[in-house]
């Protein structure tokens, strides 16, 4: 990632490092799970003698997707607090846009755990993230 103008530090490189393999990893497990539904759905479909097993098979691949991308998104809210502050230090964006993505991401990463744990709130959670995203492309 190229950073022009702003000095970083080893602990800001060392955080935006660690960020980036973790989503990768979360990434791939999930390319995993959900590459191995449609094949599951085949077999369904073809007529298999025990359909139930398949469907029993698929369900951990479901609930595996699904805890992997709220996992993801949390990693992601942790990311994008590095990003913010270095935003907030750099001052390379008004300070309050860069206020409003800090507390936009932890709100993010709450709204993730928070679906983990079976409540379903993540999806208005995001939101002030997202339109930080927007207002920052702007």
């Amino acid at each position: 990632m190229a950073h022009i103008g702003v000095r970083r530090t080893k602990s800001q490189n060392l955080v935006d490092q660690s960020n980036q393999l973790l989503r990768r990893s979360v990434d791939s497990l999930t390319n995993v799970a959900v590459l191995t539904l449609p094949l599951s759905a085949q077999f369904t479909e073809m007529g298999a003698s025990a359909p139930a097993y398949y469907e029993t098979l698929a369900h951990p691949f479901y609930k595996g997707n699904f805890y992997t991308y709220q996992i993801g998104m949390a990693i992601l809210g942790i990311g994008g607090l590095a990003l913010t502050y270095t935003l907030i230090q750099s001052r390379l964006v008004p300070r309050p846009l860069a206020i409003w993505g800090f507390v936009g991401y932890i709100i993010h990463a709450t709204g993730a755990v928070l679906e983990l744990f079976g409540l379903p709130y993540a999806v208005y959670f995001i939101i002030p993230g997202g339109l930080f995203e927007i207002a920052l492309s702007l």
